[in-house]
């Protein structure tokens, strides 16, 4: 179970956030204009989602390892946070183009952002 205790406390962050609870709100506020006076984003700390080593690790590369990195807006006036886990098929992840150019658009309208840095292919299939 210690293992887990980063997850459990990210999620707690998350929900401390507004996550839950300002979806539906979150995405009223997304849609609307961005501030025009918004303070730039903060680019925050990269968690270790699995400090310890994520369960069916095959080794200890930057490729083992997922992780969240976090984008925190100057005021999250929306009292919301997204999870983004970027695109790019099994062959990669397109961190920057899907990755922080989202979370700093996010950002621009008030909404806290977590990117998602996800184990791919060909090592790790599902259910990894």
């Amino acid at each position: 179970m210690a293992k887990y205790l980063g997850v459990a406390s990210l999620l707690a962050i998350c929900l401390d956030l507004g996550l839950g609870a300002g979806l539906a709100q979150g995405a009223a506020a997304v849609s609307a204009k961005a501030p025009a006076a918004q303070a730039p984003a903060t680019h925050g700390k990269t968690i270790l989602l699995w400090p310890e080593g994520a369960p069916k690790a095959v080794g200890k590369s930057a490729e083992d390892t997922p992780t969240l990195t976090v984008y925190l807006p100057a005021s999250n006036s929306t009292k919301t946070g997204v999870v983004v886990a970027p695109g790019g098929g099994y062959s990669h992840l397109s961190m920057q183009h899907e990755g922080e150019q989202i979370a700093l658009w996010l950002n621009a309208r008030g909404v806290a952002a977590f990117v998602l840095k996800y184990r791919l292919g060909p090592v790790y299939h599902h259910p990894v």
